[in-house]
């Protein structure tokens, strides 16, 4: 039987593929994760590297609730690269969560965009960021939504009221992730639309707009250290 052209493939298809893919490529060697069919399997997705700011340890509290006191079946996927030793790592292992929470490091820009279209919804917990998270571009032009933390350089894009409510959360207080992520889960089709107009400001928004905001972060640290 022919191979099915890859033009005639879905996006959830041709994802599914490149996730095939990866697992023989990468992941033949381990025992869970090799023959796991990710087709069916609903996760959260953070892009990130494993940084301080980056707040991967509110973001585990906050799915551990998720996942055995709200009874949320998805799992967590992540391309960092977790230290062995490091209190990411600790916790994973001191709450069971191995066979959950998940890392694909150092992944291929294709398989990027995989994680993200299979994702039911992105997650950015960060507690800083130079200009607005570009996971959420990532994940958007996919097909997912996201949920992301409610910092300044957010809220400066995202100004409805509403909005904000829905898919922002304090990334300090673990409830309140666990809240608007669970939301997302259950309401991820409708986030998605919500989300359209914030995607079509941001889909006009030009490279030298990215870099001057940078800048102008720059200077204003300079700035604040002269004062020091």
């Amino acid at each position: 039987m022919p191979l099915l052209d890859d033009k005639l493939l879905s996006p959830t298809e041709k994802s599914i593929k490149i996730f095939q893919s990866y697992q023989k490529d990468c992941l033949a060697e381990d025992p869970y994760l090799k023959d796991f069919d990710f087709s069916s399997t609903k996760y959260l997705f953070y892009s990130s590297q494993e940084r301080p700011h980056k707040n991967f340890l509110n973001l585990l509290k906050a799915y551990h609730q998720l996942l055995r006191k709200h009874y949320k079946g998805v799992k967590l996927i992540s391309t960092a690269k977790i230290v062995p030793g490091s209190d990411t790592f600790n916790y994973i292992y001191q709450n069971r969560l191995q066979f959950d929470v998940l890392f694909f490091h150092d992944v291929s820009s294709e398989m990027l965009a995989a994680l993200n279209q299979l994702a039911v919804c992105a997650i950015n917990p960060t507690l800083f960021e130079g200009g607005f998270p570009f996971t959420f571009l990532e994940a958007y032009t996919v097909g997912t939504p996201s949920v992301m933390s409610h910092i300044p350089v957010v809220t400066e894009i995202i100004q409805d009221a509403n909005l904000q409510k829905t898919m922002l959360f304090d990334p300090y207080k673990i409830e309140d992730i666990v809240k608007k992520t669970a939301w997302a889960i259950d309401n991820c089709e409708e986030l998605y639309e919500l989300q359209k107009p914030i995607y079509e400001r941001l889909s006009q928004r030009s490279w030298a707009n990215v870099t001057n905001e940078y800048i102008k972060l720059m200077e204003a640290v300079g700035s604040s250290q002269k004062k020091h």
